[in-house]
């Protein structure tokens, strides 16, 4: 097994057990080493990082963009919506094949906006994108703020019903599996 995290991850794995995994840290636009077949790349966010009481913003937080097989998938991970960073990876890499993009944790606004994206604001970021599939994800399994647990993908598929990309979206059931073939 080999871990992908990154940058100052290392300090999460110091128990006596962690010490011996396999790991690779990246910081922003870096790329794991993997093998010749499979691109990871760990990407920026727009949120923070923390992972105990006294550890704020002391390990990067990211996105990370896999290519292979001449596919492209991001995995947006947690993120606020923000249009020069989504654009600025469409125009590094291209338009991208499947997006995963959070569409939950986004109420109260005036708290969740700086770090969680709304179903509008990803739908958003999918056009950004240049996205071809959009899957939603963080939604509807943790009530982690105050709109209610099908809201937002009641927003979803509303917002993609208004831009026309609602054939473009796949939404899966928790632990449902995805296959796509080029």
């Amino acid at each position: 097994m080999k871990v992908l995290i990154p940058l100052n991850g290392s300090r999460l794995f110091s128990g006596k057990k962690l010490r011996k995994i396999n790991r690779q840290e990246a910081s922003w636009y870096q790329e794991y080493n993997i093998s010749e077949d499979i691109r990871i790349i760990f990407l920026p966010a727009k949120h923070w990082g923390r992972r105990g009481l006294n550890d704020f913003n002391k390990t990067l937080w990211g996105s990370f963009l896999i290519i292979a097989n001449g596919m492209k998938i991001f995995f947006a991970g947690d993120t606020a919506y923000c249009e020069d960073l989504f654009k600025e990876i469409r125009q590094l890499f291209g338009d991208i094949d499947i997006c995963l993009l959070p569409i939950g944790a986004y109420s109260p606004a005036f708290l969740m906006q700086r770090e969680h994206t709304n179903p509008e604001e990803a739908v958003q970021a999918f056009s950004d994108l240049g996205g071809k599939l959009f899957i939603p994800m963080h939604y509807g399994t943790y009530d982690l703020s105050n709109e209610p647990l099908g809201e937002p993908i009641v927003r979803l598929r509303q917002r993609a019903i208004e831009k026309g990309v609602e054939n473009q979206i796949k939404e899966l059931s928790v632990g449902e599996k995805f296959s796509e073939c080029h």
